[in-house]
């Protein structure tokens, strides 16, 4: 694998922004590049953050001059249907990036292609899975069934592995229905702020979400729940499975709470 000028080029503006040039290094396969092959990119401690210094707000409590290596945590992606272009893509918030920065994490998006997937997912020593949001199941009348089949293999894996994994809003309907869990609409779950309680406490969420269950069953367990009876949260009983009803990454400022559960689940030192 070559090193390019690029190389050279972000070293150099590294120590321009304040960071170590140790911490700014990429790699680059300049003939995996020409042949339209996959290439790696392999960032170090916080050149997260020097790849968004120009293009978007550093991640909170981002420190300059930390060495801390930050962990690869891979994350699905929604499908967004664009027919003048008769286009299907994959796209991820930007936010999501920024928050799991923010968390220690440093994502690996995953495309709505099966064995590709998972093969990135397999192959990429990742510290666990993020199901995002976005997208309603197909059997709740959702228009991309590629992405259940996705995150139905990443599951797999997932549980082969015994890597964490952690559902947001749909992604916390795809483990209950992989558990025969019951989903059915509901109303008024679309809105910034709802009250909800979060092991008996209130506390005050997002809500985004048309579809939900009034029940559970083991081995996932309960740990939030809407006024409504909605449940919000669960947590598998003997597996790292987690998932919650409300979007951390649209939080501004990031929850405090919601940084403490991610870095909990993937083990963030």
């Amino acid at each position: 694998m070559c090193r390019t000028p690029l190389g050279f080029i972000l070293r150099k503006r590294a120590t321009r922004e304040g960071f170590p040039a140790r911490d700014a290094t990429l790699s680059l396969s300049l003939s995996s590049i020409s042949s339209g092959a996959w290439y790696d990119c392999r960032w170090r401690g916080v050149a997260f953050a020097l790849a968004h210094a120009k293009t978007g707000p550093r991640p909170q409590n981002w420190r300059a001059g930390s060495s801390r290596r930050m962990q690869k945590v891979a994350i699905t992606q929604r499908v967004s249907v664009v027919p003048e272009y008769g286009e299907r893509r994959d796209c991820l918030d930007q936010a999501w990036t920024r928050f799991l920065a923010t968390c220690g994490l440093i994502p690996l998006a995953l495309p709505n292609v099966v064995e590709v997937a998972v093969e990135l997912c397999a192959g990429a020593d990742v510290t666990g899975l993020v199901l995002s949001g976005g997208n309603d199941l197909a059997v709740l009348g959702g228009d991309a069934p590629e992405r259940d089949a996705v995150e139905s293999a990443l599951l797999d894996l997932a549980e082969r592995r015994g890597l964490p994994v952690l559902g947001v809003c749909r992604g916390m309907q795809v483990i209950q229905q992989r558990f025969a869990i019951p989903l059915r609409r509901v109303e008024n779950h679309v809105a910034q702020h709802q009250l909800i309680r979060i092991d008996g406490k209130p506390t005050e969420v997002n809500s985004y979400h048309y579809f939900a269950a009034f029940e559970s069953r083991p081995p996932l367990d309960v740990w939030a729940v809407a006024d409504d009876g909605v449940v919000e949260a669960i947590r598998h009983s003997s597996q790292p499975i987690t998932g919650i009803m409300w979007h951390p990454e649209r939080c501004s400022p990031f929850s405090p709470a919601d940084v403490a559960l991610f870095r909990q689940v993937f083990a963030v030192e």
